[in-house]
């Protein structure tokens, strides 16, 4: 494959990628990628914390790279979902350049292009992985595939290049601070050249890749330094410890597939997996040091206590194979050696090539459409503008992972939080949120709390106060609506606008919208519940005002005005100028 041929892969993958993002397709309720966004903002609008402190999670270095690349497409094209997307879009684009360069140095021009072909009409899951720009577990297999290259070449003559082994310890090194599952890579690696050196380590290109290792991993040291073990806790839980036990962590790898009643999935997975033994040239140091890459990356996850149930019944299973990455894509590579390989044979080995690559474009096609689907594809320009003129980025999801290392009392966190340059209409409530959510005192106090905090602004940060009185995330209107009436006149509307904001379960359910209305709230606080309610019909639907429209039309007269009035607000303030 020339380097043009390559070009134009890339091109394709580029416009595959951009027509479920034209479409709107459901591609947004993940999100942990504006809350990263968030972070690239703390950092331009100045949030007084060190750097360090501001990355969404701290053993999320992909993450961060994720904000700082969002920081910079902001600045080109506006700070926008578009953006946010945009960067996903073109990361991708740099994971398949590097396996098509991997394939086609390393494999052969066929298996790039095999590869290509898998990787552009990629199962549902990884296209949808590869529009949510969050850093981590897909995004690492960009390092991943660097190394590889690297140690390859290095594999590939008795003494290898200096440039290589430095190339191989600076991808290593930052990778390793993009992801831990960089780990696995590592140790394959190693392994791989020690006994290919017949444990010759002690080297000119060893002490080059360990330099190199050192300066790329310069930001994990500093994190190491800074912020401490949190860089290895993983949501609360080291990466070694209980789990769900082995056997199970390993079920757990095929579950997506066995619990699939979809014969092309089946049927994809069946012909990859022989292709994979029949075709591939075991013999060979290139899909050798892949295998022993995935055998250690399986043995690590299934011993972590990270590994997890697959439930095919869940809100997004999709979500369910996010760490299955390195699976998908490597897997992928080694059929597509294997397709290259017996294709070359001609006869039954042709066809079973053909077979192979065939259902996985169709598949990939058809799961490409149905995504599209999901959304408005009649529309794309509309839902391009839509993009266009829609935040990038969202509070509450950020705040709530960064407002515990900020110091001081709720009053002088509200102080440094509230730098961010934004309608305080917007933010307010949001920050509120985050700041009240997990307190424990009394309703007057909360209300002073934010008076002092907020001043002009207490009236509207009043609004974000709806799951503080969501004790414990019990809903118990009545309690809640009297604990209301036990307070001043003059917050009560505020107040009862929270508890709509608040509602009842996650926030981007539609499906909780008929649940929240069917409430009976007492008349005094009716008007204000329901235009805090068509916030939530503003978050249910915040890339479709069609739909939103819709479900408004929907609803009884006696609703209409207060739902659509709170809907109108909230989606003209989540519009950007």
């Amino acid at each position: 494959m020339s380097n043009r041929a390559a070009g134009l892969v890339l091109l394709v993958y580029v416009l595959a990628r951009l027509l479920p993002l034209a479409s709107c397709a459901d591609l947004f309720a993940y999100n942990e990628e504006f809350a990263k966004s968030a972070a690239g903002r703390a950092l331009v609008d100045g949030i007084a914390l060190p750097w360090q402190q501001l990355a969404y999670m701290p053993h999320e270095g992909g993450g961060f790279l994720m904000s700082l690349l969002e920081v910079v497409a902001f600045a080109l094209i506006g700070p926008s979902v578009l953006a946010v997307k945009l960067v996903a879009v073109f990361y991708g684009a740099g994971v398949l350049a590097t396996l098509l360069q991997l394939a086609r140095e390393h494999f052969s021009t066929r298996a790039a292009w095999f590869l290509a072909v898998a990787f552009v009409l990629a199962p549902d899951p990884f296209v949808r992985f590869s529009l949510i720009p969050v850093g981590t577990h897909y995004e690492a297999m960009l390092f991943v595939a660097l190394v590889l290259l690297f140690a390859l070449r290095l594999l590939r003559v008795e003494v290898g290049r200096p440039r290589d082994a430095i190339l191989l310890g600076l991808s290593a090194g930052f990778g390793l601070y993009v992801s831990l599952q960089m780990l696995a890579a590592l140790l394959a690696v190693a392994l791989a050249l020690v006994v290919c050196r017949r444990f010759r380590i002690a080297t000119r290109e060893t002490a080059l890749a360990l330099g190199a290792f050192v300066v790329g991993a310069l930001p994990l040291w500093i994190m190491l330094a800074t912020v401490g073990q949190s860089v290895i806790v993983i949501r609360g839980e080291a990466p070694v410890g209980e789990g769900i036990g082995p056997l199970r962590a390993l079920g757990s790898l095929v579950t997506p597939i066995t619990s699939s009643g979809d014969p092309l999935v089946w049927l994809h997975a069946l012909l990859f997996a022989a292709v994979i033994v029949l075709g591939v040239a075991w013999r060979e140091r290139a899909p050798r040091l892949v295998v022993l890459y995935l055998s250690v990356f399986a043995l690590a996850y299934t011993a972590s206590s990270l590994a997890h149930e697959y439930d095919p019944d869940g809100v997004a299973p999709w979500l369910g194979v996010l760490r299955h990455a390195p699976l998908w894509m490597f897997a992928t590579l080694l059929a597509a050696d294997g397709c290259s390989r017996l294709w070359a044979k001609g006869g039954a080995a042709r066809v079973l090539a053909l077979a192979a690559i065939t259902v996985a474009a169709v598949s990939g096609a058809r799961d490409l459409v149905g995504l599209m689907r999901t959304g408005r594809p009649g529309a794309p320009l509309e839902n391009l503008r839509l993009l266009a003129r829609t935040p990038g980025w969202t509070y509450f999801e950020y705040l709530d992972r960064i407002i515990p290392r900020i110091p001081g009392d709720l009053v002088a966190r509200a102080a440094v939080l509230r730098v961010f340059d934004d309608d305080p209409r917007r933010s307010a409530p949001e920050i509120v949120r985050a700041l009240f959510e997990h307190e424990r005192m009394g309703d007057a106090e909360a209300v002073e709390l934010v008076h002092t905090a907020f001043g002009d602004n207490a009236p509207v940060a009043l609004r974000g106060l709806g799951r503080f009185l969501h004790t414990d995330w019990v809903y118990d209107f009545p309690r809640e609506f009297a604990r209301i009436e036990a307070l001043p006149a003059e917050v009560r509307e505020p107040l009862a606008e929270a508890l709509g904001r608040a509602g009842v379960g996650p926030r981007f359910r539609a499906d909780k919208l008929d649940e929240q209305l069917a409430i009976e709230v007492p008349a005094a606080h009716r008007a204000a519940w329901l235009r805090g309610a068509g916030w939530r019909v503003h978050q249910a639907f915040r890339f479709r005002p069609d739909l939103a429209e819709a479900y408004l039309a929907s609803r009884p007269l006696t609703e209409q005005i207060d739902l659509h009035a709170g809907w109108h607000e909230a989606r003209t303030l989540d519009t950007l100028p």
